[in-house]
């Protein structure tokens, strides 16, 4: 293996709006490429100048397998100077000829891995840190790449995501159907197909955050750290607004309180996830409702992954966001891993649900980043290693939590269009909703028919898939031969009629 390594740092410091200080952006591209049975070692370096801002980017490109279309990246973005620890990020749109919201993570947090094409880190990418509560106090935007040399930075051992995991949605084609040709009596059958854009999410949080802080001589007693209304508002805020239009989210509630390390899980029902505004408010109640929450963090993760599993949706994106009280011992506060008992159950129960593809989110509540437990740094390696994304990070108080899910966003279909590629016919009319459903009438010939569907998503991206079907022309043959003896016939009658009407 030849492994080649390099720096490269977005053009120019961000300078931040009133007076927030200033950050760069660097990134490390790792390219291999096969070289012999056993491969060499061999690295290349570029200098670099100290910035503030680092982007970390380990790219990994398929051996032997020629050119992809698209290149993929993982680029580590910390925090650096950025009060809110939240960054945008917006693509170049060629076709439109303008920036848009990057469409799988316009918003992520800082100190996090997401993935990029290496395509777009020239001039086709930009970046800034975001205030979400005001957007006039933003940053101006980074845009532009230069090479530099490491002297050595954390990097992406592995993808890791935003809570919007990056894969494409797929588009799907049911009618015309694939596996016979189509044989109706006209050349325009019905068209029906989905761009599939479900998101699965559980919501699994520490009951200890709704409850009052206890009084004491160094602190006087104080409400509760978070409130079940308070994490509804951050939810809304996060996808829009507008949680019945946004498409098509599912979400589920799962209170847990981890009493201790030595409470083994305990197997509970899966509970159903809600695609509408107002099942999740009812069913929000359950979050600090007495005798509602799961033994363990463990046990109500097993319960996360069961409702997941529950969906028969196998083509959703499936996250599990786990909120949590750094105030109490398990499962990542004070004294998390001091048991070795507890923290084999902890990094077990990670690998279980990352080894299943579910995206796994950590927000520790009360502790800055430097006071989290060593378990913290091993759950992020599990993560990491299992690649299906996710991330562990921590807020100083609920304050901070609105920013913290603003990677949370949900897709969905602006516009579709689908032509006959052979004739040139378009659908026409064609609708669609915004869950990602459309349908109409596509014009076919006779024979083989290539038909191309584009899809435009509300965050900008556009998606194209090509299907081929069949139109099998002899219904419509014998819909016109029998249109034509019907003619006939008709024509032969009023003649006949004609022909007693001059007898008369």
């Amino acid at each position: 293996m030849v492994s080649r390594v390099g720096w490269v740092t977005i053009g120019r410091l961000i300078s931040f709006a009133k007076g927030w200080g200033r950050a760069g952006m660097l990134a490390l591209m790792v390219r291999t490429q096969e070289k012999g049975p056993h491969g060499l070692q061999a690295s290349r370096r570029f200098r670099c100048s100290p910035l503030g801002l680092l982007a970390t980017i380990g790219l990994f490109s398929a051996l032997g397998a020629g050119t992809p279309p698209h290149d993929p990246v993982q680029v580590f973005y910390p925090q650096g100077e950025c009060e809110t620890g939240v960054l945008e990020i917006e693509l170049w749109n060629r076709t439109l000829k303008a920036w848009r919201p990057h469409p799988d993570h316009p918003r992520v947090m800082a100190n996090t891995c997401q993935t990029e094409d290496a395509g777009d880190l020239l001039n086709e990418i930009r970046v800034r840190c975001a205030d979400p509560a005001n957007a006039a106090r933003g940053s101006s935007w980074v845009t532009g790449v230069q090479v530099y040399e490491p002297s050595g930075a954390p990097g992406c051992q592995g993808p890791n995501f935003s809570l919007r995991r990056p894969n494409s949605p797929r588009i799907t084609l049911t009618a015309p159907r694939a596996d016979r040709p189509v044989s109706e009596p006209n050349r325009t059958p019905a068209l029906r197909g989905q761009v599939e854009l479900t998101h699965d999410v559980v919501v699994l949080v520490d009951q200890t955050l709704f409850t009052s802080l206890a009084a004491s001589e160094v602190e006087p007693g104080r409400g509760p750290r978070l409130t079940p209304e308070q994490l509804m508002q951050t939810l809304e805020k996060a996808i829009g607004g507008a949680l019945d239009l946004e498409g098509p989210l599912r979400l589920a509630w799962i209170p847990f309180a981890d009493r201790g390390a030595a409470r083994p899980p305990v197997a509970r029902q899966p509970v159903p996830l809600l695609s509408d505004s107002a099942g999740w408010r009812a069913e929000s109640r359950i979050l600090d409702q007495k005798g509602a929450a799961a033994p363990s963090w463990v046990s109500g993760l097993d319960q996360a992954m069961a409702s997941l599993g529950a969906t028969q949706a196998p083509e959703a994106r499936q996250t599990i966001l786990s909120i949590l009280d750094a105030a109490a011992a398990y499962p990542l506060g004070r004294a998390a891993g001091s048991s070795p008992g507890h923290r084999q159950r902890v990094l077990s129960a990670v690998e279980r649900a990352a080894q299943s593809g579910i995206a796994l989110e950590f927000l520790v509540i009360g502790a800055p980043e430097r006071d989290l437990p060593e378990l913290a740094g091993q759950v992020r390696a599990k993560i990491r290693s299992a690649g299906s994304g996710g991330s562990v990070a921590a807020i100083p108080d609920s304050e901070a939590l609105t920013p913290s899910v603003l990677a949370l966003r949900v897709l969905s279909l602006r516009e579709v269009r689908v032509e006959n590629l052979t004739t040139g016919g378009v659908a026409d009319p064609l609708e669609w909703d915004a869950s990602g459903q459309f349908k109409g009438r596509i014009p076919l010939q006779a024979g083989r028919n290539l038909l191309r569907v584009r899809a435009r998503l509300s965050g900008g991206e556009e998606l194209t898939a090509d299907f081929e079907r069949g139109f099998d022309p002899s219904a419509l043959r014998q819909k016109l031969r029998a249109e034509e003896r019907a003619r006939i016939e008709r024509a032969r009658l009023g003649e006949l009629s004609i022909k007693v009407e001059e007898r008369r």
